[in-house]
């Protein structure tokens, strides 16, 4: 699966993949059905994606998953009922984060999510900066196992709806958890077993957009520029967002309401490079 997202002005964040085809895209910030119209020749085959030309002349973030034990994709029809769906590939370690998105058919309203820290009793929306919502219908209350996930009567479920996921482990590249915010510029230190590429963090229980790093946009700590997920905006950065990728982890420089006030925050964090001796032994890596 690839993500793609316009950095230097304006633009959607599309989701191509190599189960869905050539040409098929879905927007992470937008509901919408899968768009099959506007570009003609883009495509993702083994390693290699070919960007659309119908894209703008820009600068643009493009983030890969690979598809095996850390991550899969789904395609599956909905039918307003509660059922377990089961992977091709059983994960390495029960999933860390799960997104829906509507291809075709019945309609919904949002893109829902499962994050780990959030638990199945709750989901949050990729497209929104809602706080995470109790709703027992979307999961079924019903935790997601390394071979599958339970689905019930929801958005994502709908009879005559064509849907398609992307399930991510929580472990090997990718770490997903908690932490709470101490409105300090001596921020908390969140230990992920190595230094990642990428971390978006979102506050759970009010409206912040969701908050973006990379060390693709921005190169040298203290880092401070930011996306926001759920936007269209171009790269931003501001005097309180900063953060520190440290070799085990990201350390919490500043105080901004992004990722830093006293309040709670999931994060998900990719690309995480392991520590290691240069030998054999290694925090993260499998």
């Amino acid at each position: 699966m690839v993500r793609i997202k316009r950095t230097n002005t304006t633009g959607g964040w599309y989701v191509f993949d190599t189960v869905r085809g050539a040409n098929k895209f879905s927007y992470w910030d937008l509901y919408a059905t899968e768009d099959t119209s506007t570009f003609d020749d883009q495509n993702l085959t083994g390693t290699t994606f070919t960007i659309p030309s119908d894209m703008a002349s820009g600068t643009y973030l493009i983030e890969v998953f690979y598809v095996g034990v850390y991550f899969q994709i789904d395609l599956y029809n909905g039918n307003s009922a509660t059922r377990t769906l089961t992977y091709d590939t059983a994960l390495d370690t029960a999933p860390g984060m799960m997104v829906f998105f509507r291809r075709s058919g019945t309609a919904g309203s949002v893109n829902p999510a499962y994050h780990t820290s959030l638990g199945a009793t709750k989901t949050i929306y990729t497209d929104l900066p809602n706080p995470a919502a109790t709703i027992s219908t979307v999961f079924n209350n019903t935790e997601p196992t390394t071979s599958g996930y339970t689905l019930g009567n929801n958005e994502h479920n709908k009879t005559s709806g064509v849907y398609v996921s992307y399930h991510w482990a929580n472990s090997g590249p990718y770490s997903f958890g908690e932490y709470t915010g101490n409105n300090n510029v001596d921020g908390p230190m969140i230990n992920l077993g190595g230094s990642p590429k990428q971390m978006t963090v979102k506050a759970t229980a009010d409206t912040t957009s969701w908050f973006l790093q990379t060390t693709t946009v921005d190169t040298f700590n203290e880092m401070s520029s930011y996306l926001q997920p759920n936007a269209t905006d171009a790269v931003a950065s501001g005097a309180t967002t900063k953060v520190d990728y440290v070799s085990n982890g990201v350390k919490g420089r500043w105080t901004s309401a992004s990722l830093n006030a006293a309040a709670n925050y999931i994060y998900m964090a990719f690309g995480i490079q392991p520590l290691t001796d240069g030998a054999i032994n290694q925090g993260r890596a499998k």
